[in-house]
C-alpha cells in the first residue's frame, strides 16, 4: 500500500497498528530510482513523520541534523535497517520532534527574514564595491 506525497512514497511500516498515521515512515523514493526534492522531506517533517532517506547531499544532511535514519543507496541491507529504525522512532513519538524542528527552522517568516538578510548583504556589498574592481 503506497500513498504518494510530493515525490515521496509513504510506506506503512505496521499495517495493523492501532494508529497507523504516526507509525508510517516516509522513505525517500530516491532509493528506488526517482529524484526527490528536499521540499518533500520538509513536508514530511511538518506532518509529524519519521523519515528514512539516502545519506546523500542536502537530504542526508537534513536527516542527520534531525536525527532521522539514513541509508546507503548502494546497500539494500542499510535500507532495511533504516526503515526498521524509522519504525522504532515513530513508535516512540519521534514525529512530534520532527514537527517541532520544522516549525522552528522551516517556517515562512524565518525563511523570508533570511532571504531579506541575504539580499541586504548583497546590496551592501555592491554599495561598497569599487567600480574599478569590475
Amino acid at each position: 500500500m503506497f500513498a504518494p506525497c510530493l515525490g515521496l512514497e509513504l510506506f506503512p511500516i505496521a499495517e495493523h497498528a492501532a494508529n497507523p498515521a504516526p507509525v508510517g515512515a516516509a522513505v525517500a523514493a530516491g532509493a528506488f530510482g526517482r529524484q526527490v526534492g528536499r521540499d518533500a522531506l520538509e513536508v514530511a517533517l511538518f506532518f509529524h513523520k519519521v523519515v528514512a532517506g539516502p545519506k546523500f547531499g542536502n537530504i542526508g544532511e537534513l536527516l542527520d541534523l534531525t536525527g532521522n535514519p539514513t541509508f546507503d543507496l548502494t546497500d539494500s541491507h542499510s535500507v532495511i535497517e533504516a526503515v526498521a529504525h524509522a519504525r522504532q522512532l515513530a513508535n516512540t513519538g519521534y514525529g512530534e520532534k520532527n514537527a517541532e524542528f520544522a516549525r522552528q527552522n522551516m517556517n515562512t517568516e524565518l525563511i523570508a527574514q533570511k532571504t531579506i538578510l541575504c539580499y541586504q548583504q548583497i546590496y551592501n556589498l555592491t554599495l561598497h564595491e569599487n567600480p574599478t574592481d569590475r
